[in-house]
């Protein structure tokens, strides 16, 4: 029998189970616990339903999440945003009715703002002192699986399928430092592989794709340096379409290359380059589709937008590139001098903050666009039907 006040020192009681007083953030789980028991939908709730997984492998009895039009991820940020908006980025979804999260009774202003700030800050922590019960040393991964809306979630707790330490070991090794031309590489540009796992690089300083097997031996090489059918002036990034061809961007050409399906076939797709030439890379989809990054010349400033292709090179669209509000910090350096005449110099540089958040965009293969902002640790893929 465990008094009263041991019970305090040690533990949080919910009045059916028991939170370890030294679990990170306890009395936010008795509260989220207690508010599921009795069907109310807080932030407290939310963040239990979160780390439900996590929180039953401890030992503790968390009850079923409540029926809700988002996953347990989304609504607790929705409801910390709906709570305190300086405290949470925006989402690309609607908001909920006004009212309908709540932090529990009493709650309002500084405290609201402390408590959401604290919840985001315990969150992680939450999860994380709950993982580390797990016994790394048992036989094999300890696997949790479950499901969120239409999406799997695979979580391994402890272990590995390896029964230990995995050391990843090369296979493959393509290019020489010494050897037959078709193996020396200038410059990297771009990479794409094929389903038979054959590889194609392209080189910008050599302006060819050499295309090689899935053991690393030189097939053929693709273009040259040139303005004809199948040339490239400075081109820049390749991708593969599903039915194998090989796509080029070649702005300097102002036409897109396409090699295959058989050896030796060739076509031309036009577009309006403007001159624009960066690293971006060539995007296909799995309905045959290639995005081109080129600049929209309808606009006075440098404006980029999407191109789209169709299978047979005809254009279907245009689509603006994805954005962000977010503004990365910059950091400004002058300088200033004077010239072997005499006359004052003065210059300045603004490059991005050093390990600041980034946005970052992708085309997945539906033809969707997946966008992400490293500080919001989530990748987001809107679709037309929403969440």
């Amino acid at each position: 029998m465990t008094s009263t006040g041991e019970a305090a020192a040690g533990r949080a009681t919910t009045g059916l189970a028991a939170v370890p007083g030294d679990l990170p953030g306890a009395d936010l789980v008795v509260r989220g616990i207690r508010a599921l028991r009795s069907g109310e939908t807080t932030v407290e709730a939310l963040l239990v339903s979160v780390g439900a997984t996590r929180l039953r492998a401890a030992g503790l009895d968390i009850p079923p999440a409540p029926t809700l039009p988002h996953p347990p991820e989304i609504s607790l940020y929705l409801a910390i945003g709906a709570d305190h908006p300086g405290d949470a980025f925006p989402l690309q979804c609607a908001h909920p009715p006004t009212g309908q999260f709540r932090t529990g009774a009493g709650a309002a202003g500084e405290d609201r703002t402390m408590r959401t700030r604290f919840l985001l800050l315990t969150t992680p922590f939450i999860l994380a002192a709950c993982a580390s019960d797990a016994d790394p040393s048992s036989d094999g991964p300890d696997v949790v699986t479950e499901t969120i809306g239409d999406t799997t979630v695979v979580r391994t707790l402890s272990g590995s399928v390896w029964g230990g330490e995995a050391t990843l070991v090369p296979e493959v090794s393509i290019g020489e430092l010494d050897g037959p031309e078709e193996y020396l590489f200038g410059w990297i540009f771009s990479i794409a592989v094929d389903d038979d796992h054959n590889v194609y690089v392209f080189d910008y300083q050599a302006q060819h794709v050499g295309v090689f097997d899935s053991e690393g031996d030189h097939v053929r090489t693709l273009g040259r340096q040139g303005e004809g059918p199948g040339e490239f002036n400075r081109a820049e990034a390749i991708a593969l379409l599903p039915d194998g061809r090989l796509v080029v961007r070649n702005p300097g050409n102002q036409r897109i290359e396409v090699f295959g399906p058989e050896p030796g076939q060739t076509e031309q797709w036009g577009y309006p380059a403007g001159g624009l030439h960066s690293g971006a890379p060539l995007y296909t989809d799995a309905n045959g589709r290639t995005f081109v990054d080129a600049p929209d010349l309808s606009e006075d400033d440098l404006v980029t937008h999407l191109i789209v292709f169709g299978p047979d090179g005809t254009q279907v669209d245009t689509l603006p590139d994805p954005s962000s509000e977010y503004e990365p910090p910059m950091l400004t350096a002058e300088r200033r001098g004077v010239t072997a005449s005499g006359q004052p110099t003065r210059g300045s540089t603004a490059p991005h903050l050093p390990f600041s958040p980034a946005f970052l965009w992708t085309v997945h293969p539906s033809g969707h666009f997946l966008t992400g902002l490293s500080a919001w640790y989530r990748i987001d893929l809107p679709r037309a039907c929403g969440w």
